[in-house]
């Protein structure tokens, strides 16, 4: 299994910049600055650089739906004022909170995910996302293409 120049696996940064990012996503940054500097491996690299895309795009959608979890019900209010009040729909949607089931729902499938990625670098190999693979292959330069070759 390849090393870092302090002694500690890559894979094991790997899994550990997966489990932080699901965390706090500051410290997925750090732990990446960490590994860019003090490890040559590149798959460490490139795991680390996925899971802080990943957890980048779970922040922002969390913050997005948060934010229309607050408004969205003003938002409508606005918009149908007259038919509201005719059938008392916002107290129904209101009772509901959608936007608080898609939240925990966006959660879970985020726990699942990293939890997953977690296990798979424990493996020391690189982990293939759909779309953040090959944004991450894109910026990386081609020697993260002649490494795969």
């Amino acid at each position: 299994m390849e090393k870092t120049k302090f002694g500690v696996s890559a894979a094991l940064l790997s899994a550990l910049c997966y489990f932080t990012g699901y965390f706090n996503s500051t410290a997925c940054i750090l732990l990446f600055v960490a590994i860019c500097v003090w490890s040559d491996s590149l798959v460490a690299k490139k795991n680390a650089s996925q899971a802080v895309i990943l957890s980048v795009l779970f922040s922002l959608i969390s913050l997005v739906v948060n934010w229309l979890s607050s408004t969205y019900m003003t938002l409508i209010s606005t918009i149908f004022t007259n038919w509201f009040d005719l059938y008392d729909v916002y107290d129904i949607l209101n009772n509901f909170d959608i936007m608080g089931w898609i939240s925990s729902i966006i959660g879970f499938v985020e726990m699942v995910v990293m939890f997953i990625l977690v296990i798979m670098s424990f493996k020391g190999k690189n982990i293939k996302i759909p779309v953040v693979t090959k944004i991450v292959d894109k910026h990386m330069g081609n020697e993260a293409q002649a490494e795969e070759e």
